[in-house]
Protein backbone atom coordinates (compact mmCIF):
# COMPACT_ATOMS: atom_id res chain seq x y z
CA UNK A 1 0.00 0.00 0.00
CA UNK A 2 2.96 2.50 0.80
CA UNK A 3 4.57 1.75 -2.40
CA UNK A 4 1.18 2.08 -4.56
CA UNK A 5 -0.36 5.30 -2.54
CA UNK A 6 2.70 7.78 -3.63
CA UNK A 7 3.20 9.90 -2.68
CA UNK A 8 3.35 8.88 1.31
CA UNK A 9 5.05 10.09 4.79
CA UNK A 10 5.03 8.13 7.64
CA UNK A 11 6.36 10.33 11.03
CA UNK A 12 7.07 8.57 13.96
CA UNK A 13 6.39 9.92 17.21
CA UNK A 14 6.75 8.97 20.35
CA UNK A 15 5.02 5.72 20.26
CA UNK A 16 7.70 4.53 18.05
CA UNK A 17 10.55 6.83 19.96
CA UNK A 18 10.27 5.31 23.57
CA UNK A 19 10.17 1.80 22.69
CA UNK A 20 13.28 -0.41 23.29
CA UNK A 21 13.74 -1.39 19.87
CA UNK A 22 13.75 2.06 18.25
CA UNK A 23 16.97 2.55 16.64
CA UNK A 24 16.49 -0.55 14.44
CA UNK A 25 12.49 0.23 13.82
CA UNK A 26 13.60 4.02 12.72
CA UNK A 27 16.43 2.07 10.52
CA UNK A 28 12.89 -0.01 9.12
CA UNK A 29 11.40 3.11 8.26
CA UNK A 30 13.81 5.08 6.59
CA UNK A 31 14.30 1.95 4.63
CA UNK A 32 10.92 2.05 3.61
CA UNK A 33 10.71 5.11 2.44
CA UNK A 34 13.83 5.10 0.77
CA UNK A 35 12.52 1.53 -1.10
CA UNK A 36 9.28 2.97 -1.96
CA UNK A 37 10.70 6.47 -3.19
CA UNK A 38 9.07 8.74 -0.98
CA UNK A 39 12.03 10.66 0.17
CA UNK A 40 12.56 13.99 -0.78
CA UNK A 41 9.58 14.25 -3.05
CA UNK A 42 7.01 16.34 -2.59
CA UNK A 43 4.04 15.09 -0.23
CA UNK A 44 6.51 12.30 1.23
CA UNK A 45 9.36 12.38 3.58
CA UNK A 46 11.97 14.85 3.69
CA UNK A 47 15.55 16.23 5.33
CA UNK A 48 15.30 19.38 6.86
CA UNK A 49 18.05 21.96 5.93
CA UNK A 50 20.10 22.94 9.19
CA UNK A 51 19.02 26.58 10.37
CA UNK A 52 21.50 29.05 9.56
CA UNK A 53 21.82 31.99 11.75
CA UNK A 54 23.12 35.35 10.43
CA UNK A 55 25.76 36.85 12.40
CA UNK A 56 23.58 39.96 13.58
CA UNK A 57 21.39 37.47 15.27
CA UNK A 58 24.08 35.52 17.18
CA UNK A 59 25.61 39.26 18.22
CA UNK A 60 22.39 40.75 19.23
CA UNK A 61 21.33 37.17 21.43
CA UNK A 62 20.99 37.28 25.18
CA UNK A 63 23.66 35.38 26.76
CA UNK A 64 22.85 32.14 28.22
CA UNK A 65 21.60 31.56 31.44
CA UNK A 66 22.75 29.34 34.07
CA UNK A 67 20.73 26.32 34.32
CA UNK A 68 18.84 25.51 37.32
CA UNK A 69 20.88 23.40 40.14
CA UNK A 70 24.56 23.94 37.93
CA UNK A 71 26.05 25.51 41.63
CA UNK A 72 24.75 22.56 43.41
CA UNK A 73 25.47 20.16 41.11
CA UNK A 74 28.14 21.22 38.24
CA UNK A 75 29.05 19.31 34.82
CA UNK A 76 32.14 17.85 35.36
Amino acid sequence: MLAGGRPASIIPGTGVEHQTNTVQTLRAIAILLSLTGNIDVPGGNTFLSPTVFSPAQVEDAPPPEKPIGMDEHPCL
